[in-house]
């Protein structure tokens, strides 16, 4: 599946430092802050979920791209939408009634059989990895 994009640039991270804000959420955070940038308090969380915003969970430092892509609606319409961290070889979403990977593994009935340390068998976690990903993508 190809994906129509452009890419709109590079944004370059530390990891877990990303945090998206609304323009609302900025306004929010003017009217707190009062113009003291270092009135944080103690509890960071709380704050940017008080303000709303959304952590982007980029897992590792580096450069992600920033591509503008084209939404499509229920109604047939679209809409611009911008996507941080697009891997090239995207294919999809997951959907809501689908858990993510480490979740699968974790209450996969053939986990326990995967072993640790020097007894991980490395061919059984990925008959594992490979039942997940035909799940996702056929």
């Amino acid at each position: 599946m190809f994906l129509k994009k452009k890419e709109l640039g590079v944004l370059s991270v530390d990891a877990g430092d990303v945090i998206c804000f609304s323009m609302d959420s900025v306004l929010k955070l003017m009217k707190r802050l009062n113009g003291d940038c270092g009135n944080f308090g103690d509890d960071v969380d709380n704050f940017i979920e008080e303000v709303g915003g959304v952590p982007c969970d980029f897992r590792c430092d580096g450069g992600y791209s920033v591509d503008k892509m084209t939404a499509v609606m229920n109604n047939g319409s679209t809409c611009s939408v911008a996507v941080l961290g697009m891997p090239d070889n995207f294919k999809r979403f997951l959907r809501d009634d689908e858990i993510e990977f480490n979740e699968f593994v974790d209450n996969h009935p053939n986990y326990k059989d995967v072993g640790k340390g020097e007894d991980f068998d490395a061919d059984k976690f990925q008959k594992i990895v490979d039942e997940y990903s035909d799940s996702l993508v056929g």
